[in-house]
Formats: structure tokens, sequence, C-alpha cells
């Protein structure tokens, strides 16, 4: 059967390094828990995934993080350069490894669910790309079927628009599209607090 595979991008949870935006309004310690809350949620509801690899940086952290490695995950560093460096290189990657279908999400969408892979995948088999939408003007999700680096160059990485620059790499490209719903990030503390009100509102 053809390959069905996601890699997760996260920074490992260090005080200071990581949600800083949100460290700025409630605190590091505070940001921290908070990152950490969210790497698990997402790796929990990614659990029944076989072919999964974690992406982690920086590149010293692999022992830290060894203990969220799960039967059959495998763990790697993304190394060095922004953003669009480490997604196409993650990507090269992935399909010399094992050609298929790949996606790759963060740590930063607590909305995500396995039936949202499963529905990348599904799209990726008539679709060149996929991309999850995020609120803030990024994406959640990419999901190829083979490497394509162009996508990832000169992109205005953590601004409001890598979704649309994204799109304009992707028809000068002449590939083919698929979208899955649109969904928020974590990035200030209204985010947590509306993702803590939906969350609770659905379980209550």
């Amino acid at each position: 059967m053809e390959t069905r595979g996601v890699m997760v991008f996260f920074r490992a949870p260090r005080k200071g390094t990581v949600k800083t935006r949100l460290a700025a309004q409630v605190g590091q310690d505070a940001a921290l828990a908070i990152h950490q809350e969210l790497v698990e949620l997402t790796l929990d509801r990614l659990g029944s995934i076989s072919e999964l690899e974690l992406k982690v940086t920086p590149d010293d952290a692999l022992a830290e993080v060894t203990p969220l490695i799960r039967t059959g995950w495998t763990l790697a560093p993304q190394g060095g350069g922004d953003l669009g460096d480490r997604l196409a290189r993650g990507f090269e990657s992935a399909f010399a490894r094992r050609p298929g279908r790949w996606v790759a999400i963060g740590t930063d969408c607590p909305g995500i669910t396995a039936l949202d892979l499963g529905s990348a995948w599904d799209l990726l088999g008539t679709a060149d790309v996929v991309l999850g939408p995020a609120l803030d003007g990024g994406y959640w999700l990419i999901g190829l079927r083979a490497p394509q680096p162009d996508l990832f160059r000169e992109i205005p990485w953590g601004g409001p628009n890598v979704f649309e620059s994204t799109l304009d790499r992707i028809r000068s490209s002449g590939l083919t599209l698929a979208q899955l719903r649109p969904l928020g990030d974590v990035d200030t503390h209204a985010d947590w607090t509306a993702w803590r009100a939906q969350r609770d509102g659905s379980s209550g």
C-alpha cells in the first residue's frame, strides 16, 4: 500500500524559546506549559498513525524529546535555515525514504485531528498540493505527493501572507490544489482562551 506519512514539526520545550508572543502576555513559565500541552495534545490525537516522524528544533534537543516517541514513530532534527528550508528538506528526506503521500503539520493548532490527515491523504490522490488554511493567514498543514522545494522559497514566514504567497507559488508552478477546513493557531493569550472555551464547550 502507498505510504501515508506525517511529519510533525515542533520546537523542543525550553523555557524562553517557545511561544514568545504568548510569553510576553502570560510569562515564560505559563507559555512553556501551554506549549507542552499543545505538543502532547497533538501527538495524542495522532496516536493511531504509524508512519509518523517527529521533526524537532533545535537539533541538539533529540534526547529531550525522545520520551515522546511511540511505537513505530521516528525522530529527526529539522536542520538549519528558515522554516521553508526545513520544510523543503523534510519533504525531500521523506520522499527519498518512502515515496507516497506526505503531510507536514505543527503543534500550534489544537483543532487538528487524525481525520484531517486522512482527508489530506485522500485529496492527494488527485491534487498535487493540499493546504489547511490557518485563520491568521498561514497554514496548519501542507501535503505533497512529490517534493516541491519551490513552494517554500521566498515566503514571508511568520506573517499574515504565508497562505496567499504559497498559493501564488502553487499557481506559478502549474500545480493542482485542494484545501482543507480553516483552523486557528494558538499564538496569543486570546487564542488560548478561545481554544479553551471551545474545548470546554464541546466537552460539556
